[in-house]
């Protein structure tokens, strides 16, 4: 069973430790504390004070996915089987097949996945986050999304798309919106307190970058850590003690470690 989940809303530094404080009072302590916490970072807000906020890039993304077998039949022929793209003046849609339940690829049982993006500045943003008892969300839950809101969206759709994907869009009862946005922190370590992926900078989805990038993250910093590990007494439960072997496993180039590099000559 995993264990409850609280959002994290302090932190304190003491001497060689960190401490994060969560929603429901409860504490945990530790040697670094890594916020991972995506672009709407609490750890960035609380731990660097003055570092940016995200700011609205302009458009947004809507999305929708339906089964392979819900396509209407005013798209299926053109876009079942193709990647398909339309690019009006300052917008881009596009429409692909994915896999289906248990990542099942059998013609029929995959799915079609559709994304939209369309300009609108902050002020509207704003207002298209704000759901319908009046609180602003961040990003707001695809339920709590107004319905007026999806009326509009489907009125564009239907004025700027062509009749493949007005059907496509027309068949998909629970589209939503993805804000984008820009993020470039000036720091990424304060203290005992690190930002990774999301929370550090945003990768806009075009280029669909955003889980390796954190991943790659994560890796830089665990060879960061490691880095000089193999000198600890006592040694570190699980590491070799040879610093070559060390060294290879964290990733340096063959060619840059001296021990190695002899014996390629």
């Amino acid at each position: 069973m995993l264990p409850r989940r609280h959002a994290a809303r302090r932190y304190r530094p003491a001497g060689g430790s960190i401490t994060a404080i969560f929603a429901d009072g409860s504490e945990a302590g530790g040697d670094l504390l890594v916020g991972a916490d995506g672009v709407h970072s609490t750890v960035r807000v609380r731990a660097f004070p003055g570092a940016p906020a995200p700011v609205c890039a302009g458009y947004v993304g809507w999305r929708g996915v339906i089964d392979e077998t819900a396509v209407p039949p005013a798209a299926r022929g053109e876009l079942l089987e193709s990647y398909a793209f339309y690019l009006p003046p300052r917008e881009m849609f596009l429409s692909y097949l994915q896999p289906g339940a248990d990542d099942d690829l059998t013609p029929g049982r995959r799915r079609m996945n559709w994304l939209w993006y369309h300009p609108v500045n902050a002020a509207a943003l704003k207002d298209m986050s704000t759901d319908a008892s009046g609180r602003a969300h961040a990003a707001i839950p695809p339920p709590l999304i107004r319905l007026d809101v999806i009326a509009k969206f489907r009125q564009e759709a239907r004025a700027i798309l062509p009749p493949q994907f007005i059907a496509l869009t027309e068949a998909t009862p629970n589209a939503f919106f993805q804000p984008i946005f820009d993020l470039q922190s000036p720091r990424l370590v304060a203290g005992r307190a690190v930002l990774l992926g999301d929370a550090a900078f945003v990768a806009r989805p075009h280029v669909g970058a955003g889980v390796a990038k954190a991943a790659l993250n994560a890796a830089r910093l665990t060879d960061a850590l490691s880095v000089g590990a193999y000198l600890e007494d006592p040694p570190r439960a699980g590491l070799k003690p040879d610093p070559v072997m060390l060294m290879q496993a964290i990733g340096v180039p063959l060619r840059d470690i001296p021990e190695v590099a002899a014996t390629r000559r």
